[in-house]
């Protein structure tokens, strides 16, 4: 692959002129696609219905006993207390917007004005905020600016900053306003425009120089761009300042788009993907809503490849490859897979929105994602197929392979390869990383992201075990693991710098696709230093089925003549206990057993466990070699077996 990961698709809404995107908005006076108060049948019907009646009922249960319970507005000493010591639990800026969502919700309801004036209380506290800034975004570096000693100065706008919370908090208080119009106190409703004007839109056409808004971009471009403009779209109303904050935040998001691969892999994960793809579709239905359809971010062809990623990536149902910064048990977000699945009349998608919110029943945070899995997901006819994965799937870009045994058999075998760079957002030094999954659970796999601490994302991030290459199941050369990348590590505004020039990525050499024993084979030489004296680094995976199936891995290394030595590991992690023995290694899992065996020469196994390695999980880690002084080049072939405990 290229090893610049930014891929130039096709996006006719960076095209958008001004005037062509005021002339669509001229056109339409539609309704939104979320409900008003005034449409009382609705809420009837949403209260009514299987699906959604219980979410009503803990609803309007939560802003009951919320009425009997106190609380305590963010004072100046509370945000000093972050700066001071890190500690936030008093900025409660979060708690604010869970209870707008419930008060709100269960206004519309109940229908008897009982939450009005403690909603009112808590929105006019919101506006009159000096800063909307989550509080892990307080104290850094990019903000220092705006600080006082700890606490937000008053600045002009090509200065205030824009974080994810600010643009959620700003759409959420325009849908607010939207969904319970002339019930709110008219006051309230031009506080609120004030206050997005001020936090929002000011900056958001003065400043170019947000890091999420150019490349390189993830998650928080879609996020960002649709708060802000999925707001002005509410409350705008100058259509020629609207129409130029929607071309600005379009031509942005053609970034957020290149990050996909040309088969819609989305190098953060599917957790991430939940998250930018369900700020975007809130955004397309919006725009679509708000022209009448003549404007349609879903024009851009890549989008349907976009939307087939949570199938391609499943290893078994609800759990997928926990690469990046992601996890493993993650299910597609509701609302965002029930819109888009209709949208592109992909059924299963669709059911599978509607699935995932029956089978957990969301509710809580943000109004905006509450409206549309009420609404959305029971739109979705029950009776719809979740469908099934596919039986072999690459991401010809990121250059990720999932292969399963037998896609109608939930417990069946599954293998995951990754190639790509260590140069990725959410990056982890993991360039030919591997997840052998079975009856449900991963026996070798990827351990996920860190619990986020501001360590992790500086440049101390490559010292956690989630981060670096020995917390992945990659060769250990030289006694050098793989290196970061030279792009900025962007995640939440700290950036990890590397020299500008490396990049350290893997490439495709083989892929023998279908048949009995489908294979891929990555160089993986590109991604260590130059110190690690490697010439060239072969990983091959072969899959092969049968009976038993089993999933084979080969590593073969070449050294220059100048190399230090010619040591190589090849590195297993689980969170399953392993244990070695006289054939190789075992790995127990709760449901299955995996044996590995090694060849052609004999090897040393040591296996270590790591108390807490991860989220205060333990991890156990093999460390493979051979235990004689090999030639060149030096080889290692596992085998791995599985079995039903």
């Amino acid at each position: 692959m290229s090893p610049d990961i930014d891929f130039d698709h096709q996006y006719p809404p960076a095209e958008w002129s001004e005037d062509q995107i005021a002339t669509a908005l001229t056109v339409s006076e539609n309704e939104f696609p979320i409900p008003r108060y005034e449409d009382e049948e609705t809420w009837e019907d949403i209260a009514s219905h299987s699906l959604t009646e219980p979410v009503v009922d803990r609803i309007l249960t939560q802003a009951d006993d919320l009425l009997d319970s106190t609380w305590d507005r963010t004072t100046a000493t509370d945000i000093l207390e972050v700066y001071r010591t890190g500690n936030s639990d008093h900025y409660r800026i979060g708690e604010q917007q869970d209870r707008i969502t419930t008060y709100a919700l269960a206004e519309c309801f109940e229908r008897e004005g009982r939450y009005l004036d403690p909603l009112t209380d808590l929105v006019w506290d919101l506006t009159t905020r000096a800063t909307w800034l989550g509080a892990y975004h307080l104290n850094q570096a990019w903000n220092d600016h705006l600080n006082m000693e700890g606490l937000p100065r008053p600045a002009g706008a090509d200065e205030r900053p824009i974080d994810l919370n600010v643009a959620n908090t700003a759409q959420q208080l325009a849908e607010l306003d939207y969904v319970l119009g002339d019930a709110l106190n008219p006051a309230l409703r031009e506080r609120i425009r004030h206050a997005v004007d001020y936090h929002v839109f000011d900056p958001y056409l003065a400043r170019d120089d947000f890091w999420w808004f150019s490349p390189p971009a993830n998650n928080w471009n879609a996020v960002c761009n649709n708060g802000v403009l999925s707001a002005a779209l509410y409350l705008e109303s100058d259509e020629e300042r609207l129409a130029e904050i929607l071309a600005k935040g379009l031509g942005s998001l053609q970034h957020y788009i290149n990050g996909f691969d040309r088969n819609g892999c989305g190098v953060e994960g599917l957790g991430y993907w939940n998250y930018g793809v369900r700020k975007y579709t809130e955004l397309a239905a919006n725009l679509e809503a708000r022209t009448d359809g003549r404007l349609s971010l879903v024009s851009a062809p890549i989008l349907e490849e976009i939307a087939k990623y949570p199938r391609r990536v499943e290893l078994s149902p609800g759990r997928v490859p926990a690469y990046s910064d992601g996890g493993e048990e993650t299910t597609v977000n509701p609302y965002a897979a029930a819109w888009l699945g209709r949208r592109l009349n992909l059924q299963w998608l669709a059911a599978r929105g509607r699935a995932s919110f029956a089978a957990d029943r969301p509710y809580g945070g943000e109004l905006q994602a509450t409206l549309r899995n009420l609404t959305w997901c029971s739109e979705v006819p029950a009776e719809w197929s979740r469908g099934k994965p596919p039986e072999e799937f690459f991401f010809d870009g990121h250059d990720w392979w999932v292969v399963r045994d037998d896609p109608d058999d939930p417990d069946g075998l599954a293998l995951a390869t990754k190639g790509g760079t260590n140069n990725e957002p959410h990056n982890h030094n993991d360039c030919g990383t591997f997840v052998v999954h079975y009856r449900g659970e991963s026996l070798l796999t990827d351990l996920g992201g860190e619990s986020y601490a501001e360590d992790y994302f500086s440049s101390d991030r490559y010292e956690y075990l989630a981060a670096r290459s020995l917390g992945h199941s990659v060769p250990y050369v030289n006694g050098y693991e793989q290196a970061p990348g030279g792009r900025a590590e962007h995640l939440g505004d700290h950036s990890v710098e590397q020299t500008p020039d490396s990049v350290y990525a893997a490439s495709v050499v083989d892929r023998d696709p279908g048949g009995d024993a489908p294979a891929v084979e990555y160089e993986l030489a590109g991604c260590y230093p130059s110190e690690a004296g490697l010439e060239s680094l072969r990983r091959r995976f072969t899959f092969e089925r049968g009976s038993p199936e089993t999933v084979r891995v080969s590593d073969t290394a070449w050294f220059a003549d100048a190399a230090p030595g010619r040591d190589l590991e090849s590195v297993l992690v689980s969170y399953s206990e392993m244990e070695s023995n006289d054939s190789g290694l075992i790995v127990t899992g709760e449901n299955a057993a995996a044996t590995i065996e090694f060849a052609p020469f004999s090897v040393d196994v040591d296996v270590e466990r790591l108390s807490g390695g991860v989220k205060g999980n333990d991890v156990w880690r093999a460390r493979v070699a051979p235990s004689a002084e090999p030639s060149d080049p030096v080889e290692i072939d596992m085998t791995v077996r599985l079995d039903e405990l």
